[in-house]
């Protein structure tokens, strides 16, 4: 039976942060690449070549997340990214609940009104809470003027975190 422990070492921790920085990097050459392409004329091809560049983004980025959850507690990477996780899936969740109401007898849709929903949402603005201060958090450890703009990862909106015109890796 394999410990978790050995998901706990140091080792792992630092080779953990090794490789959410080099998929960092190429996530954001890809956006980079798919932003010049988007602002060119559109043809079939470069439609093709868009749409293959984003399906392998948001391969990318998977793949980031998950060596971003695998960095040491004390990394505020680890956390921005559970909290995104976190406040997308109650979200689409929610979302989900929501367009069941018709369905619901009336019991549950009004069970679901006044309990579910409002408990959702508390919920949803607490992980927004905790997003923030990650961020913060994430923010301080960099020593260059920064700032936080809007970015779009294909179905999860979020803020990047940039210094100038350089974009944060892993933000």
């Amino acid at each position: 039976m394999l410990s978790l422990r050995v998901f706990e070492s140091s080792w792992h921790y630092q080779m953990a942060g090794h490789f959410l920085s080099s998929y960092s990097l190429m996530l954001e050459s890809k956006r980079l690449i798919l932003g010049g392409l988007s602002r060119r004329h559109s043809t079939p091809e470069l439609r093709a070549r868009s749409d293959a560049l984003q399906l392998e983004i948001e391969r990318l980025g998977d793949k980031r997340d998950t060596w971003a959850l695998r960095c040491s507690p004390d990394e505020p990477e680890r956390w921005v990214t559970l909290y995104q996780r976190l406040i997308s899936r109650y979200q689409q969740t929610r979302d989900e609940l929501r367009k069941q109401l018709h369905r619901m007898d009336p019991e549950a849709r009004h069970d679901f009104l006044v309990s579910d929903l409002p408990s959702l949402e508390t919920e949803i603005r607490h992980f927004q809470s905790q997003l923030r201060h990650w961020q913060r958090r994430l923010l301080d450890q960099s020593d260059a003027p920064k700032t936080l703009r809007p970015a779009h990862d294909g179905l999860i909106p979020r803020l990047r975190l940039v210094r100038g015109e350089e974009v944060i890796p892993g933000a």
